[in-house]
Protein backbone atom coordinates (compact mmCIF):
# COMPACT_ATOMS: atom_id res chain seq x y z
CA UNK A 1 0.00 0.00 0.00
CA UNK A 2 1.30 3.47 -0.87
CA UNK A 3 2.51 5.06 2.36
CA UNK A 4 1.59 8.58 1.19
CA UNK A 5 -1.99 7.47 0.62
CA UNK A 6 -2.70 5.46 3.78
CA UNK A 7 -2.05 5.57 7.47
CA UNK A 8 -3.31 5.64 11.01
CA UNK A 9 -4.17 8.89 12.71
CA UNK A 10 -4.98 10.24 16.14
CA UNK A 11 -7.27 13.22 16.65
CA UNK A 12 -6.93 15.01 19.98
CA UNK A 13 -10.05 17.02 20.83
CA UNK A 14 -10.94 19.05 23.88
CA UNK A 15 -14.39 18.91 25.44
CA UNK A 16 -14.82 21.77 27.92
CA UNK A 17 -17.67 20.28 29.96
CA UNK A 18 -19.65 17.09 30.45
CA UNK A 19 -22.07 16.81 27.57
CA UNK A 20 -24.78 14.50 26.25
CA UNK A 21 -24.31 14.23 22.49
CA UNK A 22 -26.50 12.53 19.90
CA UNK A 23 -24.22 10.14 17.97
CA UNK A 24 -26.25 9.01 14.97
CA UNK A 25 -27.76 5.54 15.33
CA UNK A 26 -25.91 5.01 18.64
CA UNK A 27 -28.27 7.48 20.28
CA UNK A 28 -27.22 9.83 23.06
CA UNK A 29 -23.81 9.31 24.66
CA UNK A 30 -22.53 11.24 27.67
CA UNK A 31 -18.94 12.46 27.31
CA UNK A 32 -16.75 13.63 30.17
CA UNK A 33 -14.82 16.90 29.97
CA UNK A 34 -11.17 16.77 29.00
CA UNK A 35 -8.98 15.45 26.21
CA UNK A 36 -10.86 13.13 23.87
CA UNK A 37 -8.41 11.00 21.86
CA UNK A 38 -9.71 9.25 18.74
CA UNK A 39 -7.73 6.64 16.81
CA UNK A 40 -8.65 6.19 13.15
CA UNK A 41 -7.28 4.76 9.94
CA UNK A 42 -7.44 5.43 6.24
CA UNK A 43 -6.56 2.65 3.81
CA UNK A 44 -6.36 5.34 1.14
CA UNK A 45 -6.74 9.12 0.87
CA UNK A 46 -5.27 9.88 4.31
CA UNK A 47 -4.69 13.56 3.56
CA UNK A 48 -8.31 13.95 2.40
CA UNK A 49 -9.58 12.15 5.50
CA UNK A 50 -7.58 14.44 7.78
CA UNK A 51 -8.75 17.54 5.90
CA UNK A 52 -12.35 16.35 6.34
CA UNK A 53 -11.87 15.88 10.08
CA UNK A 54 -10.50 19.44 10.29
CA UNK A 55 -13.58 20.96 8.64
CA UNK A 56 -16.40 22.13 10.88
CA UNK A 57 -19.04 21.95 8.14
CA UNK A 58 -19.61 18.44 6.79
CA UNK A 59 -22.21 15.71 6.47
CA UNK A 60 -22.17 13.63 9.64
CA UNK A 61 -20.95 10.17 8.67
CA UNK A 62 -18.67 8.68 11.33
CA UNK A 63 -19.06 8.58 15.11
CA UNK A 64 -16.24 11.12 15.51
CA UNK A 65 -18.12 13.63 13.31
CA UNK A 66 -20.79 13.99 15.99
CA UNK A 67 -18.27 14.57 18.78
CA UNK A 68 -16.31 17.04 16.59
CA UNK A 69 -19.37 19.31 16.52
CA UNK A 70 -18.90 19.86 20.27
CA UNK A 71 -15.15 19.51 20.76
CA UNK A 72 -12.54 21.45 18.76
CA UNK A 73 -9.64 19.64 17.14
CA UNK A 74 -6.44 20.46 19.03
CA UNK A 75 -3.88 18.06 17.54
CA UNK A 76 -3.54 15.55 14.72
CA UNK A 77 -0.93 12.78 14.68
CA UNK A 78 -0.20 10.35 11.83
CA UNK A 79 1.39 6.91 11.76
CA UNK A 80 2.36 4.49 9.01
CA UNK A 81 -0.40 2.10 7.95
CA UNK A 82 -0.40 -1.44 9.32
CA UNK A 83 -3.20 -3.98 9.41
CA UNK A 84 -4.80 -4.00 12.87
CA UNK A 85 -2.77 -0.95 13.88
CA UNK A 86 -5.81 1.13 14.78
CA UNK A 87 -6.90 -1.30 17.52
CA UNK A 88 -3.32 -1.86 18.77
CA UNK A 89 -2.73 1.88 19.05
CA UNK A 90 -6.03 2.37 20.92
CA UNK A 91 -5.04 -0.43 23.34
CA UNK A 92 -1.63 1.17 23.86
CA UNK A 93 -3.26 4.49 24.72
CA UNK A 94 -5.46 2.77 27.33
CA UNK A 95 -2.34 2.84 29.53
CA UNK A 96 -2.86 6.61 29.71
CA UNK A 97 -6.59 7.10 29.26
CA UNK A 98 -9.82 5.20 29.55
CA UNK A 99 -12.39 4.24 26.97
CA UNK A 100 -15.01 6.95 26.80
CA UNK A 101 -17.73 5.05 24.91
CA UNK A 102 -17.80 1.33 24.10
CA UNK A 103 -17.37 0.51 20.41
CA UNK A 104 -17.09 4.23 19.52
CA UNK A 105 -15.39 4.38 16.12
CA UNK A 106 -14.98 0.61 16.14
CA UNK A 107 -18.07 -0.67 14.37
CA UNK A 108 -15.88 -2.51 11.85
CA UNK A 109 -13.71 -4.37 14.38
CA UNK A 110 -14.01 -6.34 17.60
CA UNK A 111 -12.02 -4.17 19.98
CA UNK A 112 -13.69 -2.12 22.71
CA UNK A 113 -13.49 1.23 20.94
CA UNK A 114 -11.21 3.87 19.47
CA UNK A 115 -12.08 6.84 21.68
CA UNK A 116 -10.31 7.47 24.98
CA UNK A 117 -10.49 10.23 27.54
CA UNK A 118 -7.17 11.47 28.88
CA UNK A 119 -7.00 13.56 32.05
CA UNK A 120 -5.50 17.05 31.81
CA UNK A 121 -2.45 16.08 33.87
CA UNK A 122 -1.67 13.18 31.46
CA UNK A 123 -1.51 15.27 28.25
CA UNK A 124 2.31 15.33 28.15
CA UNK A 125 2.41 11.58 28.77
CA UNK A 126 -0.02 11.14 25.86
CA UNK A 127 2.23 13.13 23.52
CA UNK A 128 5.31 11.15 24.60
CA UNK A 129 3.49 7.86 24.05
CA UNK A 130 2.34 8.95 20.57
CA UNK A 131 5.93 9.89 19.62
CA UNK A 132 7.28 6.61 21.00
CA UNK A 133 4.68 4.71 18.97
CA UNK A 134 6.14 6.28 15.80
CA UNK A 135 3.72 9.16 15.33
CA UNK A 136 4.30 12.58 13.77
CA UNK A 137 2.39 15.56 15.06
CA UNK A 138 1.12 17.26 11.88
CA UNK A 139 -1.26 19.77 13.43
CA UNK A 140 -1.29 21.60 16.73
CA UNK A 141 -3.82 24.36 17.23
CA UNK A 142 -1.51 26.12 19.69
CA UNK A 143 1.73 25.97 17.71
CA UNK A 144 2.62 28.61 15.13
CA UNK A 145 3.49 26.21 12.32
CA UNK A 146 1.18 23.61 10.87
CA UNK A 147 2.71 20.79 8.86
CA UNK A 148 1.07 19.41 5.74
CA UNK A 149 -0.10 15.91 6.72
CA UNK A 150 0.48 14.45 3.26
CA UNK A 151 4.10 15.65 3.27
CA UNK A 152 4.74 14.06 6.68
CA UNK A 153 3.20 10.74 5.75
CA UNK A 154 5.08 10.52 2.43
CA UNK A 155 8.42 10.75 4.22
CA UNK A 156 7.96 7.34 5.81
Amino acid sequence: MNSSDSGLYVLVLYLAEREAIEVGQRGTEVFSPGWQVYVGSAKRNLASRLARHCRDEKRLKWHIDYLRQHAPLVQTWVFPWCRGGECRLARRLEQIGRREAQQFGASDCRCGGHLLRVRQQDKRLLERSLREAGGWKVYDRYEASVTDASAEVSTS
